[in-house]
């Protein structure tokens, strides 16, 4: 199953972030897929590999624990720079970002378009 993780479409989360996709870096091979970006073991509830498109970062998640699919994903990773003011439209931009694996949980994160995985695989139909 193919789902989105992260917008790179210039609009800004509700944070007021954007990310400059150039800048945006993806692990290789398989990522874990973990409840609240926990850097736990025990809370790994799946993997996937991860893909960077021009609209954004997409997981295929080869698998998930039942239940997972209800939650909302979201790119876990380190943000290792940011451009160091706002830019013209008041957002900040960051330029360069490694993601490292894929965070679910039951609330949206900060990127209010992103939908839970059985949502996204709905709308794939």
């Amino acid at each position: 199953m193919r789902i989105k993780i992260l917008n790179l479409d210039g609009m800004p989360d509700s944070q007021g972030e954007v990310f400059d996709p150039a800048g945006v870096v993806l692990a290789e091979g398989a990522v874990p897929v973990r409840l609240n970006y926990s850097d736990e073991s025990k809370d790994c509830v799946g993997w996937a590999t991860l893909e960077k498109t021009e609209d954004g970062v997409y997981a295929t998640i080869e698998s998930l624990r039942p239940g997972a699919e209800y939650l909302y994903p979201g790119a876990h990773g380190v943000v290792t720079d940011f451009a160091p003011t706002f830019n013209g439209s008041g957002h900040r931009t960051i330029t360069r970002c490694e993601i490292r694996g894929i965070g679910v949980h039951m609330t949206r994160n900060c990127d209010y378009r992103i939908q839970t995985i059985e949502e996204q695989l709905k709308d794939s139909k």
